[in-house]
């Protein structure tokens, strides 16, 4: 049987029974102790009111909004009891409780440390230690099966049930297992490149593996995802891996700067009324003199080129 409940407000019949039937009792006394002039009588219908007016409101507990929707476990005497959603509900205070889970994705941060690459003799790619940063997005199952996850996983805190800090205690063992073991089967440079492989190694591994926390919490599968957000290596890796990078850039530059010097002298000898082709070409061989050791070419378009 489905224990979900929803609408914005919901009473139970009991609850309004019972507040009914206090309000007629402390009335009654009241009003009969004044009559009769009895000041027992009196004492014990003004509890009954005062208590009623303090117990009144403390039943009444908001489950988000409609701008933040959330769910709650209805708790009694410490046993879970039915799922409620957005609205306002009626409990009995003190003996019942609420715990509210937010209906939106959590984002929970992990930083992995230790975590080894595979070593490929074929390609000579040795193991490399990274710094793994992982973003986990989960959402907690509706209805029936929120009781369980109740029953089996820490319960969040926050009016909107938005604390996410006991997850990241909870699941973060899970994950750098999960991490360290798919990473270990691959080369840095799959580690590098391969991300979005990975990420789906991982996610998949989060629920192949037994006794993991996502399934006895009754996560939904379709409701968790994950993404590598950084990989760091050891500094010296890090180099070596720009290092490439750094030469193909410092080339460009080279060359552009070249390019921009040849023009220059391109300019300055058709402005003295040479023609385009033999500008070129005297461009052409001025600028690679100036680029061998001991070369004029460079001071000669210098001058050229401040006279103009």
């Amino acid at each position: 049987m489905e224990k979900e409940k929803k609408g914005w407000i919901r009473i139970s019949p009991w609850w309004m029974t019972t507040v009914l039937g206090l309000l007629f009792v402390g009335v009654g006394l009241l009003v009969d102790g004044i009559i009769e002039e009895r000041l027992s009588t009196l004492i014990v219908g003004g509890i009954i009111l005062f208590w009623l007016i303090f117990w009144f409101p403390r039943c009444f507990r908001q489950v988000g909004s409609t701008e933040s929707p959330a769910q709650a476990v209805l708790v009694r005497g410490g046993t879970p009891q039915e799922v409620l959603q957005t609205g306002y509900n009626v409990v009995w205070w003190p003996v019942d409780r609420l715990v509210i889970y937010s209906t939106k994705q959590y984002l929970l941060n992990f930083k992995v440390a230790e975590v080894y690459s595979k070593r490929d003799e074929a390609s000579g790619q040795a193991t490399a230690l990274m710094e793994v940063d992982v973003d986990l997005y989960f959402a907690w199952p509706r209805g029936d099966e929120l009781l369980e996850s109740f029953s089996r996983a820490p319960t969040p805190t926050g009016d909107l049930g938005e604390d996410v800090g006991v997850y990241t205690d909870f699941f973060a063992p899970t994950i750098g297992d999960a991490v360290r073991n798919i990473m270990a089967t691959h080369t840095h440079t799959e580690c590098r490149q391969d991300k979005a492989k990975i990420e789906d190694e991982i996610k998949a591994y989060l629920f192949d593996e037994e006794g993991n926390p996502f399934k006895e919490a009754h996560i939904p599968q379709g409701q968790l995802d994950l993404a590598i957000t950084r990989i760091k290596f050891t500094q010296a890796m890090e180099q070596a891996f720009s290092a490439p990078e750094v030469g193909q850039r410092t080339g460009e530059g080279i060359a552009a700067e070249e390019s921009r010097a040849l023009r220059g002298l391109i300019g300055a000898f058709k402005a003295e009324g040479i023609g385009r082709i033999v500008a070129g070409i005297f461009a052409f061989f001025l600028h690679r003199d100036s680029k061998r050791p001991g070369g004029k070419g460079k001071g000669k378009g210098k001058g050229l080129e401040e006279e103009l």
